[in-house]
């Protein structure tokens, strides 16, 4: 139980906050994000800065697949489809039948609406899983690793990218007058959270890239040197992160070895 007694450098508010965003786990999260894809357009364009951000994102999560781009992966919640449109051996997986529907049509795929803490799949389904902006947003993020580690294949990759040591601000709703956390964003990882998450979910430990540092962001650097190729920006946001270790982005790689395959089978 968190207290919120007064400390050094922390205010009342600060603790209250964070027990409430604890509490708060969405009880109709499904009929949420159905429709928050029928309010917002996933597949609209955004500002040149959030898109070249967006699809630097895309680039390191693609990279970090690497050779395994062919074989069958599920994408949970695929948002606009970007790795479908990527590989045709992608399962785009959403919520949304609208946003399933459009990435369809754009990309003749397949498509599914599920919900990742229940995933319609047999075990040992795909080689790779990607899961990318999405676990801020669950419920019980251990009870989704581990859905996902059951449909992972022995030697198989889950990657998933996360906001990191993300400060979530609380507003006040207009409608409802409770206190509701920007973006819905109810968790903010760190390299020590996602530890304790795989261990909960009976993963393997994962290995963590930082991408997207701040200063590099904010000072327009990296849209300035958006015609780089990915690896040479990468090497850019890397420096920055040797300066100033403040990263927008975590990928956490976990990869699931034999001996982890047995403990999920027993």
């Amino acid at each position: 139980m968190y207290s919120i007694s007064p400390t050094p450098g922390k205010s009342v508010f600060h603790f209250v906050r964070k027990w409430y965003i604890s509490m708060m786990p969405c009880a109709d999260y499904i009929k949420h994000y159905t429709l928050d894809a029928e309010i917002f357009d996933y597949f609209e364009k955004g500002s040149p800065v959030d898109e070249d951000s967006a699809h630097r994102i895309q680039q390191t999560v693609w990279r970090a697949i690497g050779n395994l781009a062919t074989s069958p992966i599920l994408d949970i919640g695929s948002g606009n489809g970007w790795l479908a449109m990527k590989t045709s051996t992608a399962v785009s997986m959403d919520l949304s039948l609208k946003n399933v529907r459009r990435i369809r049509e754009k990309t003749g795929g397949i498509v599914v609406v599920a919900d990742a803490n229940r995933l319609p799949f047999r075990a040992s389904s795909f080689h790779c899983v990607v899961v990318s902006e999405v676990l801020e947003h669950v419920n019980n993020p251990p009870a989704v690793l581990s859905e996902i580690k059951a449909v992972t294949k022995t030697g198989g990759k889950i990657i998933l990218s996360t906001p990191y040591k993300e400060k979530i601000p609380v507003y006040l709703c207009i409608h409802c007058n409770k206190p509701t956390p920007a973006n819905a964003h109810l968790h903010s990882f760190s390299e020590a959270s996602m530890r304790t998450m795989c261990e909960q979910a009976g993963l393997p430990s994962p290995s963590f890239s930082l991408a997207l540092n701040k200063a590099f962001i904010q000072l327009r650097l990296s849209y300035a040197l958006r015609f780089l190729p990915h690896a040479f920006w990468r090497i850019v946001d890397r420096c920055f992160m040797l300066l100033i270790r403040s990263a927008h982005i975590m990928l956490t790689i976990i990869e699931l070895q034999p001996n982890e395959r047995s403990k999920t089978s027993s």
